[in-house]
């Protein structure tokens, strides 16, 4: 009897927890048959059932329609197309909870929403919500996979007219669920448009129990195992094949994680290979990508295997951006944060465009590589890459004939402890371009403009480095409408360089805490840096630590308008012949004095001076620095203060110093 009643209960849980619910040409019709029936608006299946899709579609004739076991562990297989023109009647097939196994083989198309819950959820056939603003929604607590249509002219489509289409495993919030989705594949909640601007619904690829306001997942899909990366989206071989997300103005969110090890297909938080198109009209588009093993690849990596990317979004605003890529990897070896290559990123309205990225400091490729036009119109453009060596990129940054964004007044930044150009890039933009460590100090020294790189004169500002960072900067010549700023330790100009602010109120500052210098020893050609108005400093002991000497020979400085100071712990450069010898040009203000740390003097006779000036200071109140008022006898003859001349000023003339010289007239 023991026996007996241990193989009872055994037969009781095979029945209690086996139901499967075939849709087929060859299942029963009515309203209720072999482990099936519907009462009410409820289809509740208790075994295993076979039935043909007019049930569900006669029944959508009427009502709305809900598909579930009467456990949670429901198995459902839809080999029959189901359609239904019904307006605002939905289908539902399994419950909230199911943890069953749900297979779409054939079509599906109602006028109303249509919800999917199971444990994994497979899609091999074209699913369509045609009511405006109606829904679909697949729910798994594990993985969902939707496989590719046949060719460019056999998309697999899953579409909605203006309602949300949300894809969502992990449900359960456990370690694995992810997405994957194949060749040839669309999603479009615009109801099959491509050009829609605004009124579409939402895409969203996502995971996790953590919901926004609206109810969508704010977690990740999750990667695990052999062979699974947490959103896949195209094959991971080499193909002219394209998948597609149209949201008609509706944002796009996706969210990867992996923690699988490296295989093929897996180990990266987000993929999209091939050719790839994300449009979201007047929406916005987020992807989050993280690969969390040693093991792992890329956390996100978008166009891969010789394809191209395509991100537009008119979304956002000042403060929001249209585009925000976040990717991160723990991987110490040859992967990234985010690689993209070829193709564009194109923020088309007021939003911008801002790309994170993470790595381990011990990691020896970049943290993120870029081989992608970064466009925007208005809105900041964003590129900071933490850990690895930093920040690798090509392409154009701003705007670019030929695409959506033909004009902008983007400011860029570019924050990497290290950066540098693939091969080719350049920045063109009306806006301020700012290139920082993201750490307090680049861990190399830079050269500007980098290697590869041009960059335009409309820029309206261009600041290099930041307060603190104590690498070294060469600097080449450079134009600017706008502000030119450096912060570095040692700043030296290439050898006739040309540094030029071309803005009335365009201030040039160098901050340098470990001395300003020229590279050229010899020769005749001159370096130059000039406003066009704005005032013009040098500091060359920043820190003010008595450490920065000031190296200004064959150099040309020229503040037109505006004052000059200079400033330095000391003062070592040549002035034996007039190609040499520093020349100051300008009507402003000319300030020349030590940091106050420094006890050093300067004379007057080291330099040439052109045109008549505002003012002159020489020294710093206080100093115990001596001061000569001397002319310069190896300058060019017309300088002001050429030997022999009365050096006239248009305004104050103050020297400070504990022994003051001088040997000809001041007026």
């Amino acid at each position: 009897p023991f026996l007996l009643t241990i193989n009872f209960l055994f037969f009781a849980c095979v029945i209690g927890w086996g139901q499967t619910l075939t849709i087929s040409s060859g299942g029963q019709t009515g309203v209720s048959g072999t482990n099936w029936s519907i009462s009410g608006n409820t289809l509740t299946v208790t075994g295993t059932a076979n039935i043909q899709a007019s049930v569900i579609q006669n029944h959508l004739a009427g009502n709305s329609l809900a598909i579930q076991g009467n456990t949670s562990a429901l198995t459902v297989n839809v080999n029959e197309a189901i359609a239904s023109a019904t307006s605002g009647n939905g289908l539902t097939i399994g419950g909230a909870t199911n943890t069953g196994a749900v297979t779409i083989s054939s079509s599906i198309s109602i006028a109303g929403a249509l919800l999917v819950y199971g444990g994994d959820i497979f899609v091999t056939n074209n699913l369509s919500a045609t009511q405006s603003g109606s829904i679909i929604q697949l729910k798994a607590t594990g993985r969902i996979d939707v496989s590719g249509g046949a060719s460019d002219s056999a998309y697999r489509t899953i579409q909605t007219n203006n309602g949300n289409i949300v894809l969502w495993s992990n449900a359960a919030g456990s370690t694995s669920g992810s997405i994957t989705i194949g060749d040839w594949t669309t999603l479009n909640s615009a109801n099959g448009q491509t050009s829609q601007s605004a009124g579409g619904g939402k895409v969203w690829l996502a995971g996790g129990t953590a919901v926004n306001g609206e109810g969508l997942p704010t977690g990740a899909a999750i990667g695990t195992g052999s062979t699974r990366s947490g959103v896949a989206i195209g094959s991971f071989s080499v193909g002219a094949t394209t998948t597609s997300v149209y949201s008609g103005g509706g944002d796009i969110f996706i969210s990867g994680e992996t923690s699988a090890n490296n295989g093929s297909g897996s180990g990266l938080g987000v993929s999209w290979n091939r050719n790839m198109i994300a449009n979201a009209g007047s929406g916005r588009i987020t992807i989050k990508g993280v690969s969390k093993t040693s093991n792992g690849l890329h956390g996100i990596e978008l166009g891969a295997y010789n394809g191209t990317t395509s991100l537009i979004a008119g979304g956002g605003d000042a403060s929001t951006p249209a585009i925000t890529i976040e990717g991160s990897t723990e991987r110490t070896s040859l992967y990234n944060g985010l690689q993209i290559v070829g193709g564009a990123i194109q923020a088309t309205g007021a939003g911008g465009i801002s790309i994170l990225t993470q790595a381990p400091v011990a990691l020896t490729a970049h943290s993120c590589y870029l081989d992608v036009d970064v466009l925007s119109a208005s809105g900041e453009i964003l590129v900071s890459a933490q850990g690895g060596i930093g920040l690798g990129f090509g392409g154009t940054l701003g705007k670019k004939t030929g695409t959506q964004v033909t004009a902008s007044s983007s400011n860029i930044t570019l924050r990497a402890n290290q950066i540098a150009v693939n091969s080719s890039a350049s920045v063109d933009a009306t806006g301020v371009l700012v290139v920082e460590p993201f750490s307090a100090s680049f861990t190399s020294a830079l050269t500007w403009p980098l290697t590869g790189l041009t960059t335009v004169s409309t820029l309206t500002g261009l600041r290099l480095g930041k307060a603190g960072n104590t690498a070294n900067l060469t600097l080449g010549t450079v134009t600017v409408n706008g502000f030119i700023t450096a912060h570095a330790g040692n700043i030296q100009l290439a050898v006739g360089a040309f540094v030029t602010s071309t803005a009335a109120a365009g201030d040039i500052t160098f901050l340098a805490s470990n001395g300003f210098g020229t590279v050229a020893n010899s020769g005749t050609a001159r370096g130059r840096v000039a406003t066009a108005g704005g005032n013009l400093q040098i500091n060359a002991d920043s820190d003010n630590n008595n450490s920065g000497q000031l190296d200004i020979d064959w150099l040309t400085l020229d503040g037109s308008t505006g004052d000059v100071l200079i400033e330095a712990a000391s003062y070592n450069f040549n002035t034996g012949s007039s190609v040499a010898i520093p020349e100051f040009y300008g009507v402003g203000g000319l300030t020349i004095r030590t940091v106050s740390s420094s006890s050093n003097g300067f004379s007057l006779n080291w330099i040439a001076l052109f045109q008549t000036r505002t003012s002159l200071t020489i020294g710093r109140p206080g100093t115990l620095a001596g001061s000569i008022i001397a002319g310069c006898t190896n300058c060019n003859s017309t300088a002001t203060n050429f030997t022999g001349k009365t050096l006239e000023v248009n305004g104050p003339i103050t020297v400070y110093g504990w022994d003051i010289q001088s040997d000809f007239s001041l007026r």
